[in-house]
């Protein structure tokens, strides 16, 4: 594969310190569940606009921003997110990447981008961070209108309920999870109505992109297991991954999906 194809391990930031287990997801490409082919296709729905300044609230590693710069030669890009090490994991990508001098990757709470962005961004990205800017989806979706110049255009990536568990689902899940911690698609889409965006196109992610996803949270876990079955912390390691397992496959497995709407600001 070459570079672009290639996630960034972050090895100097999260290789196991003293041999204890590393932290989770290094496996993953994406901090959502989505594919590389889909990648692509948002990149050339987002580039449309030929956007100058490209800004990813609640970035994780900010790989889609990345990969939207590279798609964008003399486009700058701001990315935030609270997980330091995420930002450190992501500056490297950007270096291995040659794009560290077209964008600025820092530790900073979404919400106060709102306060301190004079100039609206020409297409901005939130994937799977909606609870950055708000209580709701409706309420990111405002608050990001205000972050995007009329015109631009606005990826949003929110998790959304395929059909409402029953309570014995809910009961494997999350503690405390309930039918009010996602909301049906076409409330979604309502939503971003409501708040001045109109809808372009709309990606659910497949089963295989969910199951990549949540495998490749702990893959690297599940690997270090492997190597290390007497290490003092893997059966605390082990039962916690077993615990995560179950609440996704007894749980929210084939219940929740996660859709990436592409719209524009009206």
């Amino acid at each position: 594969m070459s570079n672009s194809e290639t996630p960034s391990t972050a090895q100097d930031a999260s290789e196991n310190q003293e041999g204890r287990p590393p932290v989770n997801g290094l496996d993953l490409t994406f901090g959502s569940p989505m594919s590389v082919a889909r990648s692509e296709q948002l990149i050339a729905e987002l580039t449309e606009v030929s956007p100058r300044t490209v800004l990813d609230v609640g970035c994780g590693w900010a790989e889609q921003l990345l990969r939207t710069l590279m798609a964008l030669p003399g486009s700058h890009g701001i990315g935030v997110d609270l997980e330091e090490m995420d930002i450190a994991r992501g500056q490297g990508r950007a270096r291995q990447l040659g794009v560290q001098d077209r964008v600025e990757l820092r530790v900073q709470d979404a919400g106060e981008l709102t306060e301190e962005l004079t100039d609206p961004a020409q297409a901005v990205i939130c994937l799977g961070a909606w609870h950055a800017l708000g209580g709701s989806p409706a309420e990111a979706l405002q608050r990001l209108r205000s972050l995007t110049v009329d015109g631009g255009r606005l990826l949003f990536g929110v998790d959304h309920w395929t059909q409402v568990p029953s309570q014995d689902r809910f009961d494997h899940m999350w503690e405390g999870a309930s039918a009010a911690d996602s909301q049906l698609l076409p409330d979604v889409v309502e939503a971003a109505a409501e708040s001045g965006w109109r809808l372009l196109d709309l990606h659910e992610a497949t089963d295989d992109e969910w199951n990549h996803f949540e495998c490749g949270m702990t893959r690297n876990q599940e690997l270090w297991l492997l190597e290390n079955p007497e290490h003092p912390q893997a059966g605390e390691l082990r039962q916690r991954l077993d615990a995560g397992r179950r609440a996704w496959l007894r749980g929210h497995h084939g219940h929740m999906g996660f859709a990436t709407l592409v719209l524009a600001a009206a």
